[in-house]
């Protein structure tokens, strides 16, 4: 049975109410990715209002 991860990234550019910017950086996914990857572990992105991601 192929095992599954999910990653959950922010839609959001800024937050709070300084509009501080935010996103997430393409090392924090780029790493895992390639390590279960390799694994065979079958990986899907997600956001919480779907689309486009910072």
């Amino acid at each position: 049975m192929t095992q599954h991860v999910l990653f959950i990234v922010i839609n959001a550019s800024v937050i709070g109410p300084h509009n501080r910017r935010t996103g997430f950086f393409f090392a924090e996914v780029a790493h895992p990715f390639e390590v279960l990857d390799s694994a065979g572990i079958a990986i899907e992105f997600a956001s919480p209002m779907g689309g486009w991601t910072p």
